[in-house]
């Protein structure tokens, strides 16, 4: 990411990331554990970590899954991360269903996270100020010579240098969507499908401008094991909408991995 001096620094807005493969390191399902969905105990206690640096920087936080906000609430609860969350930016599956906001949109232009961020995100986070109304106004999609292939693990600046929004997903072609419906977001691709890493973490931590993290308090195998205990109950409650199979778009970027 290139260098910005400090007095010029743009303000960082919002970090929004994939659920299934970036925040969690699988697919998040009704009845998965969400200790072991989320990497297990210290991972657990890193990201909380993580979020809880960003949100007190002013940073908001959301979601942008084709996972069901049904499946990706209770999972989020049970672990302990969304109070992290905007509810207003947890959008699943659900925004292209018959009652959802981008109904329309699907039967137009397809049901991808680049509408997504365009129609809800965008307006939603940068329309407050005189600055932000005049880029909405300004938006052309970018000539394609200005897309490029994901780097892998590294993020990505935005398309007009700003960087306002950072967009972490685990598919190339979401990436690529986002980068060419929203220009002012930053994209840190996660190639491995396992959910973001220790070195993802700190390339978040470097764009939101926070120092280092340092070791998270380690969070008490009884804890852990209490967060497990509690979200069985949730096996017992009426099942979410079935979940959506998730595209997988083969990489290609990086064929080593």
């Amino acid at each position: 990411m290139a260098g910005t001096s400090a007095s010029a620094a743009p303000l960082r807005r919002a970090c929004i990331f994939d659920f299934d493969e970036t925040l969690a390191v699988s697919t998040g399902s009704p009845r998965a554990n969400p200790v072991s969905l989320f990497g297990g105990v210290g991972r657990l206690a890193e990201l909380r970590t993580l979020l809880d640096d960003l949100t007190s920087a002013g940073i908001a936080l959301g979601i942008c899954s084709y996972n069901g906000k049904a499946i990706i609430v209770p999972l989020l609860e049970a672990a302990g991360l969304l109070q992290f969350f905007r509810p207003s930016l947890i959008f699943g599956y659900e925004v292209f269903e018959r009652d959802g906001a981008l109904h329309g949109y699907r039967n137009r232009s397809g049901a991808d996270k680049g509408t997504v961020f365009k129609t809800l995100v965008e307006p939603a986070l940068l329309a407050a100020d005189a600055e932000s109304e005049t880029l909405l106004a300004g938006f052309a999609p970018p000539p394609h010579h200005e897309l490029r292939v994901p780097s892998n693990g590294t993020i990505d600046e935005s398309i007009d240098g700003r960087s306002a929004f950072l967009f972490c997903d685990d598919d190339p072609k979401n990436i690529h969507d986002v980068r060419t419906a929203c220009l002012c977001c930053a994209t840190l691709y996660v190639a491995r499908r396992r959910g973001l890493e220790p070195s993802h973490f700190e390339a978040v931590r470097a764009w939101a401008q926070l120092p280092p993290a340092t070791a998270p308090p380690p969070m008490h195998t009884a804890a852990a094991l209490d967060v497990a205990e509690q979200h069985k109950e949730q096996l017992s409650s009426p099942k979410p909408p079935p979940l959506r199979s998730k595209t997988v778009t083969r990489d290609l970027s990086d064929s080593a991995v």
